[in-house]
């Protein structure tokens, strides 16, 4: 236990109190997958066309942007 007197709850205790929690860990969990699948095309120097061929899936199913939210990665 902290002995500190102004810690408080985890962030992750206020997201739940306020209803956020799955919403931010979602866009958090999508963010990382895109991030991760955007290392990889630069790796094997793949455009989006051709990483969304080897995915077997459309390039409008990879959507990766730079804002908060942007990120659409579907799977139908």
């Amino acid at each position: 236990m902290n002995d500190n007197p102004y810690t408080g709850s985890s962030f992750d205790d206020f997201l739940e109190e306020e209803g956020l929690y799955e919403e931010c860990s979602a866009i958090a969990i999508k963010r990382v997958q895109a991030r991760q699948l955007e290392e990889e095309m630069k790796r094997l120097n793949l455009t989006k066309t051709e990483m969304a061929k080897q995915m077997q899936t459309s390039r409008d199913h990879i959507k990766l942007g730079k804002r908060w939210g942007d990120v659409k990665i579907t799977d139908y």
